[in-house]
């Protein structure tokens, strides 16, 4: 195990996995300066950024563009407005070096989104609901000094090696009002300077160090503590140690859901999964008809119940950030997804919508709020719920001896925005969605299977100048650089 900062292993690990902690305190690949800037300021954010503000316009008047800076924030709605104000501020000056990528991001998403004025001004930011191919192409822009100043979640940090000079720390807490910790403070901070590029790096830190102790890194699957949840538990079949049995019995005494079917969808509560077929039991005979489908193309009222067993059973407006808040409003923008409306159109009625009810609902809110629906609802969460609810109502049919569904179809392509495969696979080589579609969809007849990667990066690989007509020289740049990964 490799991590910053570490303490040691929580007890039982290095018997379970015959293994030995190393520690190594004393060697860092760079030197670092600490700058601590206290703040008087208390209460909401809103109201200590005032104070947050001053100090970082400072701090950035000082170094300029000169030196790549990175800014950490505790989420990408506070990375979003925090680039918005230094805009205001007037501190940078614009340049035509990422001219290319400015019109680019505003003709495939929106003209006034903030990170389009950013790139122009050598300022950009980064989150885990950007689409992977633009925030790959912003580190790289970073790394390549196109862009000087990034702003950050601690998904960035904590993941790709960045060639920052300097690191200001702007919130002291990792989300919401839990504060920065320890090893979350020491991964932030070593991220300053750049073994061969530059040995000494900068930390600005806003409010107080953290002052607890180092951690100790805990493998749930392996000492089955309170951190391993009742799914994890359960995977884990007889392996469960004899203080934890009590917390999975409960599911071994129920028979309304075999455990083979529990087991096999691991990542959902289980807790849920019987809930939602307790209730099917009770209403097997009206349901039915609404549940008795298969294909990708369910009709309205079968979406819609489809959309009423999602939100009401699996909370899902907890997650893609609250952009899900009814069951209707599920119901609609799974319509949109399934009539493959763009990126561009979806941020613009959304922004429509939710701008006509709060004036000061931004273009920036919007494309946040779309990044998060299709990123953690439609390309993950949604498709493995509907996975399992698939498998329980044929389950549940099959007791009653009543037809059944198969939403299996429907999930498989709703994970993959009813594009073929091939499209979402090719966003992990750094070619976006947009341009992934227009050159497949261009040279259909050509490729011999547009649903598998294998072949299309065949046909990437080996077509001519012709096959790439449709692409804009721009476009065209991302697949030259990802041909090089091929």
């Amino acid at each position: 195990m490799l991590g910053p900062k570490i303490n040691g292993l929580v007890s039982g690990i290095e018997e379970e996995l015959r293994c030995t902690f190393l520690k190594f305190d004393s060697y860092a690949t760079v030197a670092t300066n600490e700058f601590y800037h206290p703040l008087k300021t208390t209460g909401k954010d809103a109201l200590v950024d005032i104070e947050r503000d001053e100090i970082l316009k400072s701090i950035l008047t000082s170094i300029g563009r000169k030196e790549q800076t990175v800014i950490y924030c505790k989420s990408p709605q506070r990375v979003s407005s925090l680039m918005c104000r230094l805009l205001s501020a007037g501190l940078l000056t614009p340049d035509d070096t990422n001219d290319d990528l400015a019109e680019w991001l505003a003709d495939n998403f929106h003209n006034e989104w903030s990170l389009v004025e950013g790139v122009k001004h050598g300022i950009a930011y980064h989150h885990a609901q950007l689409p992977r191919a633009v925030g790959a192409l912003i580190v790289d822009l970073f790394n390549e000094s196109k862009i000087n100043i990034l702003i950050c979640t601690s998904t960035l940090i904590e993941g790709v090696n960045t060639n920052a000079k300097n690191i200001v720390i702007y919130d002291d807490c990792i989300t919401k009002k839990t504060k920065l910790d320890m090893f979350t403070f020491n991964n932030i901070s070593g991220r300053s300077g750049r073994m061969f590029e530059h040995f000494i790096g900068n930390v600005y830190i806003f409010g107080d160090k953290p002052q607890v102790e180092l951690p100790f890194i805990d493998v749930p699957v392996v000492t089955q503590s309170k951190n391993a949840s009742e799914s994890l538990l359960l995977h884990l079949g007889e392996d469960v140690h004899e203080e934890n049995k009590n917390r999975v019995k409960k599911f071994y005494d129920q028979n309304i859901l075999p455990m083979s079917l529990l087991i096999k969808h691991q990542g959902i509560d289980p807790n849920k999964l019987i809930n939602f077929a307790e209730e099917l039991i009770e209403k097997f005979n009206a349901w039915n008809r609404m549940m008795c489908w298969d294909g990708i193309y369910p009709t309205s009222l079968e979406l819609r119940h489809l959309s009423n067993v999602l939100f009401d059973h699996f909370n899902i407006s907890s997650m893609g950030g609250g952009t899900v808040r009814s069951a209707s409003q599920l119901h609609r923008k799974l319509v949109d997804i399934i009539n493959k409306v763009d990126d561009k159109e979806l941020i613009t009625q959304n922004y429509d919508y939710w701008n006509g009810r709060d004036k000061t609902y931004s273009v920036d809110d919007s494309i946040q709020a779309v990044f998060n629906f299709k990123k953690n609802l439609v390309n993950y969460n949604l498709p493995k719920i509907i996975y399992a609810v698939s498998d329980i109502q044929e389950l549940i049919f099959k007791r009653f001896d009543y037809p059944f569904g198969d939403f299996k179809p429907f999930a498989a392509t709703l994970e993959n925005f009813y594009y073929p495969a091939a499209i979402n696979s090719l966003e992990e080589f750094g070619i976006p969605n947009q341009v992934a579609k227009k050159f497949i969809e261009s040279n259909r007849s050509k490729i011999e299977d547009i649903d598998s990667i294998d072949s299309v990066i065949e046909f990437l690989i080996n077509s001519d100048e012709t096959s790439y007509k449709h692409l804009s020289e721009y476009e065209l740049g991302f697949v030259k650089k990802a041909l090089t990964y091929m």
